[in-house]
């Protein structure tokens, strides 16, 4: 199979040598038919026979290919293109006959490459209305061939239309990542600013450090989240940073507990568990003037990411609109991201919001 594929992606940026070797293999394939006609024909005469049906073949396939099938597709005019096909495949039978007969065969004899007497020729006459041997042996000759290159050239048109479908399907998917996360993180980065100046105008002793933590958070955020997939671990500290920074504007009145139990170098995209703690602060403990809770889960497997986030809240509808709006973001980022390999539940209960995701390695 490698061997194949390297095949494959040589002739791929080699269409001149694809081209000959497929013609090569053709005239050997030719050659092997010794025994035409129920009779066994020398080495010699099969060369010759190959090498005369040959310069007729190849024609026939760059006709059918390159002329006749895009007539069909593009211009759309069936009816003509069919007539000028069967002309030109009429006038290719002829051209076969005729060097088989007024060219190889006289070389043959003449060489003595067969051992009984040669025939009298057909005239160009004969050869032009014998429409029945011209279709029966002469089409099939040519146009099977015809049609077995049609066939392999429309196999890798699909190979490289099946590239490029993926290649865009790539590009668009990092585009709209790009897209997603250029929505999320300037949010992020406002409710953390308006933080810091809070404790800016109190003189707290906090600031310094929160400004430390806010400087980690930008880092990664800027440097490191570019990648693909990052370790889980690393996730973990930004949402710790994050968390810090979050519990500076309850005081005593967060309730919150964050439990992990990693037990594997898992690997995740950059970004996604902060998006949803975010949600959970913005929409749920924002929204509660009272004792708000928290409760954040995360662990890991050799196979499967397991994240549970539970939020006290209390409904508001446009909060409840603003939520949806960050969940379908985020929603959607994981579609582009996992396709399948991954479950978001997300449950609204009475005075809670769940969000759960599990993520399949």
């Amino acid at each position: 199979m490698n061997f194949l594929n390297n095949l494959f992606l040589y002739f791929k940026g080699h269409r001149l040598q694809a081209h000959l070797f497929f013609w090569i293999i053709i005239l050997l394939f030719s050659i092997s038919r010794n025994d035409m006609g129920g009779v066994e024909w020398s080495f010699s005469y099969t060369l010759v026979n190959a090498i005369a049906l040959l310069i007729t073949r190849i024609p026939s396939a760059y006709f059918l290919s390159y002329v006749t099938i895009p007539a069909l597709l593009y211009t759309k005019r069936y009816f003509l293109t069919i007539i000028y096909f069967i002309i030109f495949a009429y006038l290719i039978c002829v051209a076969s006959r005729i060097i088989i007969v007024y060219g190889a065969e006289p070389f043959q004899f003449a060489h003595h490459i067969v051992c009984f007497e040669c025939p009298e020729q057909e005239s160009i006459i004969e050869i032009c209305t014998d429409l029945y041997k011209l279709f029966k042996v002469y089409f099939y000759e040519n146009f099977s061939i015809a049609f077995l290159f049609l066939a392999l050239k429309l196999l890798v048109m699909q190979n490289e239309m099946q590239k490029k479908t993926l290649s865009l399907e790539k590009d668009k998917v990092e585009s709209e990542l790009k897209q997603l996360k250029a929505q999320l993180n300037p949010h992020f980065l406002f409710n953390t600013l308006n933080n810091i100046y809070a404790l800016s105008l109190k003189n707290s002793p906090k600031t310094s450090d929160s400004i430390g933590r806010l400087s980690a958070i930008l880092d990664y955020i800027l440097y490191r989240s570019n990648s693909a997939l990052v370790p889980l671990k690393q996730e973990i500290e930004l949402l710790k940073d994050y968390i810090e920074l979050e519990k500076l504007r309850y005081n005593d009145r967060l309730i919150l507990s964050f439990n992990t139990q990693i037990k594997s170098n898992a690997m995740i995209a950059p970004l996604i568990l902060i998006s949803l703690v975010e949600n959970a602060f913005k929409h749920g403990a924002g929204s509660d003037i009272g004792n708000p809770e928290i409760h954040i889960s995360i662990a890991s497997t050799d196979r499967s990411i397991m994240f549970e986030i539970v939020n006290t809240t209390r409904y508001n509808k446009t909060n409840s609109n603003l939520e949806k709006i960050g969940l379908d973001n985020i929603s959607r980022q994981l579609d582009l991201l996992y396709g399948s390999n991954h479950i978001l539940t997300i449950k609204r209960m009475e005075n809670q919001f769940l969000v759960k995701l599990e993520i399949n390695l």
